[in-house]
């Protein structure tokens, strides 16, 4: 079986609660869930938890 991919947008300023539950319950799940952004190298959330992103400027087959 092919592991399926869910890719979880992030920008400045995200809230914590909105990008880690849904990405641990993905990857418990087994998917896979990279972080991806668009220009930065990582953020920091509402409360100041880093997150690096994984990908940026790319493109994505859906």
């Amino acid at each position: 079986m092919t592991k399926r991919s869910v890719l979880i947008l992030v920008g400045p300023d995200y809230e914590e609660m909105e990008v880690w539950y849904p990405k641990y319950r993905l990857e418990a799940a087994g998917y896979s869930a990279p972080l991806a952004g668009i220009g930065e190298k990582s953020y920091r959330g509402k409360y100041g938890y880093p997150l690096p992103r994984r990908w940026a400027g790319q493109r994505f087959q859906g």
